[in-house]
């Protein structure tokens, strides 16, 4: 990749993290916030470079959990399990096909969602509710609603002038 692809990539990932800090709120689909930081992990692994997705994941989860309520390393945990998962799945797919990118964010944010909770609930001795299952399926099929419209966007961003992406990392 190119050194402006990358430049433009991390001015990406600074509005992606000020965004979700200041505007995130404004943006639900019945009740619920995407997450925004899990879809630029996948757009990163997919678009970018997969390897050093693994740091992005790792970074954004750090400032996820500097300023969550929750237990400190969990969003960390979960946002590297889910970079870890696309570097694998990311060998094996079509990388440009739309539904693919969907898919991988609706799976991803289901594990997130999912090792974050089991970390709360080993942390705090507390059990799964019932509504667990309904808002862990609902909250990543709003990201992976998000996700199928974003990542295209992300990567006209991050390539205006191609009309073609070689994905070759």
């Amino acid at each position: 990749m190119h050194g402006s692809n990358t430049q433009r990539a991390g001015i990406l990932a600074l509005v992606v993290i000020a965004f979700e800090f200041f505007f995130s709120r404004s943006v639900q689909l019945f009740g619920i916030r995407p997450d925004l930081f899990l879809i630029f992990i996948v757009f990163w692994s997919f678009a970018i470079d997969r390897r050093s997705a693994l740091f992005v994941a790792i970074l954004l989860g750090l400032i996820r959990d500097l300023f969550a309520s929750g237990f400190f390393g969990a969003e960390t945990l979960g946002y590297f399990l889910a970079a870890g998962l696309t570097f694998i799945v990311s060998l094996k797919i079509d990388r440009q096909n739309f539904l693919m990118k969907g898919a991988a964010c609706f799976v991803f944010s289901l594990v997130h969602f999912w090792v974050y909770a089991l970390v709360t609930m080993a942390l705090t001795g507390g059990g799964i509710s019932g509504n667990f299952w309904w808002l862990s399926i609902l909250h990543s099929l709003t990201t992976a609603i998000l996700a199928a419209w974003l990542i295209g966007f992300f990567e006209r961003i991050c390539y205006p002038r191609s009309s073609h992406i070689s994905f070759n990392t």
